[in-house]
């Protein structure tokens, strides 16, 4: 049921990510993914451990996405995604995903509202560095000057940088050859 429940995520941040990129082409097939499968990683064994992350914020429509990469053995990658609450079960039959039950089973966080509080991103991000050892945070410049100026504010040594569409590219291609090899 678990692997069911992430494969349908795996299939709608695809979804999701392709919105208004042109035609849909899936970069990873889910055969390929699914050889990737490793035992779960409990959080506890990634406390303290060094990573790398990736913040994608949206407001109403889409889903705001941050997902930690941990280097190393073992290898693990830890998301997060947000939707607003107000209007969920209109998602739900809209889109065909079971967005309420992936909030249930707390694979994503709805904020209060009919858009997406970043304060809940900045509180997660905030534990994050207490949690793990947070090197750098890449994101996507779209909506992003203030929660990047408060967190910049907050981050100390943290290292921030943006990520265009080359950089993106770049980041698919070199996560894949890292997938497919595993």
């Amino acid at each position: 049921k678990d692997a069911e429940l992430q494969r349908g995520a795996v299939r709608t941040v695809d979804y999701v990510r392709q919105i208004g990129h042109g035609p849909m082409t899936r970069w990873l097939q889910m055969a390929e993914w699914d050889a990737c499968a490793t035992p779960p990683v409990a959080y506890d064994e990634l406390r303290g451990r060094p990573c790398f992350g990736g913040l994608d914020l949206a407001s109403t429509t889409d889903i705001a996405a941050c997902v930690l990469v941990f280097p190393g053995e073992p290898f693990a990658i830890v998301p997060y995604f947000w939707i607003p609450e107000d209007g969920l079960a209109e998602r739900v039959k809209r889109d065909r995903v079971p967005y309420d039950v992936w909030q249930r089973n707390g694979l994503i966080e709805a904020t209060p509202g009919n858009l997406i509080d970043y304060r809940w991103i900045m509180l997660r991000l905030g534990q994050c560095r207490i949690d793990y050892d947070l090197r750098a945070l890449a994101f996507d410049r779209w909506g992003s000057q203030k929660i990047i100026t408060d967190l910049w504010d907050r981050s100390g040594t943290l290292m921030w940088d943006t990520i265009d569409h080359n950089t993106r590219e770049e980041i698919k291609s070199s996560l894949r050859a890292i997938l497919l090899q595993r």
